[in-house]
C-alpha cells in the first residue's frame, strides 16, 4: 500500500510541476504577444505621422509660390 501512495504522490507532484511549467510558458508567450502588438502599433503610428508630414511637404511649394507672388504683388 505505501508504494501505491508514493506513486500517487509522485504523480500529484509531477502534475503540479507540469501546471507550473505550463503557467510559466503561457505567461512568457503572453508577454511576447503584448510586446509584438506594441511594436505593431508603433509602426502604424509612425506610418501615420509620415503620411501627415508627406502631405504637408507636398503643400509647401504651393504655399511658397503663393507667398512669394503676394510679396511681389505688394512690392509693385
Amino acid at each position: 500500500m505505501p508504494e501505491n501512495l508514493n506513486k500517487y504522490m509522485d504523480e500529484k507532484m509531477s502534475d503540479a510541476k507540469l501546471e507550473k511549467i505550463k503557467y510559466n510558458y503561457s505567461s512568457k508567450l503572453e508577454e511576447k504577444k503584448i510586446h509584438a502588438r506594441q511594436e505593431e502599433i508603433g509602426y502604424l503610428e509612425a506610418g501615420l505621422h509620415l503620411r501627415s508630414l508627406n502631405g504637408f511637404l507636398w503643400r509647401v511649394p504651393g504655399m511658397t509660390i503663393a507667398i512669394t507672388g503676394g510679396l511681389w504683388y505688394g512690392v509693385t
